[in-house]
C-alpha cells in the first residue's frame, strides 16, 4: 500500500458500490450501509473539515467517540492527512484521567461523538504521501501506574494488519465484526486490516 488515501481510492474505483462500513444496532438490524464510493467522500470531508479547524500533519486530535463509523471515518480522515489521534475511552475514563491523557499526548484539539463533520471543499488537506508519519497514540489500561501512551507510525499499523489479513486469510468477502471498543489496538488494527482486503466492516 503506497497511502491510506490511495488505498480508499483504489477500492473505491474497483467497486464503488460494494459495502465498506455496516452499522448496526445493538439486535443486529442494519442501520446504515456505506459504499466504497461513499467512504471515500465522507473520509475526503472529514479531513477538509479538520483541516477548517486548523489541524495539519503532526498535531494530535483527541477523540471522544463511542464505537461508530463515524469514529473510524474521522480517524482514517486524520491519518491520511497526517494528523495524529488520540482515541479517548469514554467509558472509563474519569475526568482526572482524561486530563492526563490530553496532557501527555500533547492533544491540540478534541473532537467529540455529535458534532457535526460537515464538507468543506476549500480547505482541501494534501495527502499524505507515504506511511511513516505517527498516526496514533494508544493509552495502555494503566494496571502498573498511570496509562502509557503508545506512539505508533501508520506503517506499524499498516505491517501489523498485513500480518492479520495473511494469518486469517482475510478477503473481499468477509464481513468483521467490531465488539472491542475502537480505543483498543485489536480493533483498530482488525478494521484496518478489513479495509487492506477490501472486506466489509
Amino acid at each position: 500500500m503506497k497511502n491510506l488515501h490511495t488505498h480508499l481510492q483504489e477500492l473505491a474505483h474497483a467497486d464503488h458500490a460494494r459495502p465498506a462500513l455496516l452499522v448496526c444496532d445493538s439486535a443486529g438490524n442494519r442501520e446504515e450501509e456505506i459504499s466504497r464510493a461513499a467512504l471515500l467522500a465522507k473520509v475526503e470531508d472529514a479531513a477538509a473539515y479538520l483541516h477548517s479547524k486548523g489541524l495539519r500533519a503532526g498535531d494530535k486530535i483527541a477523540l471522544e467517540y463511542a464505537n461508530s463509523a463515524e469514529l473510524l471515518i474521522v480517524s482514517w480522515a486524520a491519518w491520511v492527512s497526517g494528523i495524529v489521534t488520540v482515541p479517548l475511552d469514554t467509558k472509563r475514563d474519569t475526568a482526572e484521567l482524561r486530563e492526563y491523557k490530553l496532557r501527555v499526548s500533547g492533544a491540540v484539539q478534541t473532537l467529540a461523538e455529535g458534532a457535526v463533520v460537515a464538507p468543506h471543499s476549500k480547505n482541501t488537506p494534501a495527502w499524505m504521501p507515504g506511511l511513516s508519519h505517527e498516526a496514533l497514540i494508544l493509552f495502555t489500561s494503566g494496571t502498573t501506574a498511570h496509562p502509557k501512551g503508545a506512539r505508533l507510525a501508520l506503517q506499524n499499523l499498516v505491517v501489523n494488519a498485513e500480518g492479520i489479513c495473511a494469518w486469517l486469510n482475510i478477503v473481499v468477502n468477509d464481513r468483521f465484526l467490531v465488539e472491542l471498543p475502537l480505543h483498543h489496538i485489536n480493533s483498530t488494527v482488525f478494521c484496518l486490516a478489513s479495509l487492506l482486503a477490501g472486506a466489509s466492516i
